[in-house]
Order: C-alpha cells, then structure tokens, then sequence
C-alpha cells in the first residue's frame, strides 16, 4: 500500500474530526462569544489558538453523544444493515462509500452543534439575558437538517447495495 492510498484511506477521519468536532464546537464558541462580556470577547481574539483548541475540545465531548443518537436514528430510518451486509461481501466502491461516511458526519456535525447552540440559548436564559429567538431558530434547522443528512445517507446507501444485474 502506497502513502497516497494510506493517505486516502484517512479522508473520510478528516471529515469527521472538521464536520463533527470542529465545526460545532466553533460555532458552540462563536454563540458563547456572541452575548459574552467584551473582556471575554477580547481575550479570545487575542488567543485564537487557544479559542480553537477549546473549540475542537467542545466537539470531542459533545460528538459521542451525537454519534449515538444519530447511530440509532440511521439504524431506525436508514438502510445500515444494507450497508452492512455490503461492508462484509467485500466489495468496494470507493468514492460513494466515502460520501456515505461523509453524510453520517454531516449529520453528526448539525445534530451536536444544533445540541450545543440550544444548550448555549438556555445557559444565557438562565444568566437573566433575554432568549434570543435566533437561537432556537437556528437549533431547530440544524436538527431539520441532521434529518435531512440521514435521508440522504440512506439514497447513497441504496445506490451503493443495488445489485448490478
């Protein structure tokens, strides 16, 4: 095995660790930071390493929840054991199980930064700030659309098992 291939192999753990991890602990970040004190605001500016790296620690807790829930949200609406039984026949066909395994990240990222977003909207809510509508407007599409990534997931998988004869 070449180091291109070996390299290939790792995209689809790329997607995961950018679409749900990062992605909604930045935007967990960016909603905290949106109603913060302006001394918080600035000292994130300042450390925006520091910022990032809180971020991408904030998908790390919230990302196994997610998983577990979009896991059985697949198993309960999507064609898993299809992909299954797929996955153990020992055919491959490359780039549309790869955007299988992107679309079960996509849905991950939108269901944990949907979570995270709601969480953020009650913790201000609790610290006596009025509740930004914005916030459950936003936790609402995000959940619409992790749904919309299963469906989804669910076509690529049918594609992806159709008997070719």
């Amino acid at each position: 095995m070449s180091v291109q291939d070996n390299i290939a192999d790792k995209i689809p753990d790329i997607y995961f660790d950018w679409y749900a991890r990062l992605l909604p602990g930045c935007a967990a970040v960016f909603a905290f930071l949106y109603k913060a004190e302006p001394h918080q605001i600035e000292l994130a500016k300042e450390n925006q390493f520091v910022a990032i790296f809180k971020a991408y620690l904030i998908g790390h807790f919230i990302q196994p929840i997610s998983s577990f829930i979009v896991k059985r949200l697949e198993y309960c609406w999507g064609d898993e054991e299809k992909l299954e039984n797929y996955k153990r026949s020992g055919t491959t066909k490359g780039p549309l199980e790869k955007k299988a395994s992107k679309a079960h990240a996509e849905a991950v990222s939108m269901f944990s930064t949907s979570i995270l977003i709601l969480g953020i909207a009650f913790y201000y809510q609790e610290c006596a700030c009025p509740l930004n509508s914005y916030y459950l407007l936003l936790s609402i599409f995000l959940l619409l659309s992790a749904f919309a990534s299963i469906h989804a997931r669910k076509r690529k998988i049918s594609v992806l098992t159709q008997d070719p004869s």
